[in-house]
């Protein structure tokens, strides 16, 4: 045997170890982005078995990472709740599957959730069956802990249940509006309690995330007394440069500065662009955090009013 004569055997095995651990890093951004839990751990692509002195032996697996993949995609866009698995019913996250089920309950005109269940149980295999039906009471009880079910208003039954308004709309809009409004869920400062979350619930994103800001605009003109012929970016920054009016001179400089900054880029951002173009907020997470940043820069305006 010649020497080196193994070296590329050991570099094709090296390429071929780096396109394995490719492959099982995509299937986990995959599962990670759609929100879904694989309930695998994927072993390497490939194995390097020594069978002699002089040879190097590669075993490939080249299905493993594609049905991992094509089972991620099928629970997440699976709309039917009895078409999974036991197993694929325990990996759901507990917001996606419960709009399943009660987009199925629905569909079958359930209004007794003991009855639901019974039925759901109905020829499916034992293995795995005792978790999903744990996963399935999980389910059941967040949508009543999230106020998208309720218990019949003339019914003596706890079991008897009706989907209520929001329960209509988390069907309507999906499990990335029900999670915004999750996030939502925390006490706001007035005007955004009175103004902007009734507009985030009509799912006017674009419109409720630009009224946010505007009274951070409009807060900021009043505390500071300046003229309305400084708007946004303009206005944020002579309220609190050095020796502006909302400029704290006990402060650190550099706190001054990146508080200043940090008005300065939220207008920029957030509210210019909508007092100019159109913005589609498709995701209504991000418009969420947008509500949640304004929330922040006005009770920071408050504290700094406080003191």
């Amino acid at each position: 045997m010649r020497a080196g004569s193994r070296a590329p055997v050991r570099g094709r095995c090296r390429r071929q170890s780096a396109v394995g651990q490719a492959s099982v890093a995509w299937a986990g951004l995959l599962v990670r982005r759609s929100l879904t839990l694989s309930g695998h751990r994927p072993r390497v692509a490939h194995r390097c078995a020594r069978t002699s002195a002089s040879s190097v032996r590669v075993e490939q697996y080249p299905d493993r990472h594609e049905s991992l993949i094509l089972r991620s995609i099928s629970i997440v866009t699976a709309a039917d709740v009895r078409a999974l698995t036991n197993e694929e019913v325990v990996a759901l996250p507990v917001d996606r599957l419960a709009l399943l089920v009660l987009d199925d309950a629905l569909r079958v005109d359930t209004w007794n959730w003991r009855n639901w269940a019974l039925g759901f149980a109905q020829d499916r295999p034992r293995e795995g069956f005792t978790d999903a039906q744990n996963a399935i009471a999980e389910a059941w009880g967040w949508l009543a802990a999230k106020g998208l079910v309720s218990t019949k208003g003339n019914s003596y039954d706890f079991h008897d249940f009706h989907v209520t308004r929001a329960g209509h709309e988390a069907l309507a809009r999906g499990v990335a509006y029900v999670r915004a409004v999750i996030r939502l869920d925390v006490e706001l400062v007035e005007p955004l309690e009175q103004k902007v979350r009734p507009q985030f619930l009509l799912a006017d994103f674009e419109l409720a995330a630009f009224a946010a800001m505007r009274e951070v605009e409009i807060a900021v003109r009043e505390r500071s007394g300046l003229g309305g012929d400084l708007v946004g970016v303009a206005l944020m920054q002579q309220a609190f440069r050095d020796g502006g009016p909302l400029h704290d001179p006990e402060v650190h400089s550099a706190e001054s500065v990146a508080q200043m900054n940090l008005f300065a880029g939220a207008m920029g951002l957030f509210k210019n662009p909508p007092s100019h173009r159109r913005v589609d907020y498709q995701d209504p997470v991000e418009a969420s955090e947008v509500i949640l940043l304004a929330d922040l820069l006005l009770r920071i305006l408050r504290r700094l009013g406080a003191e």
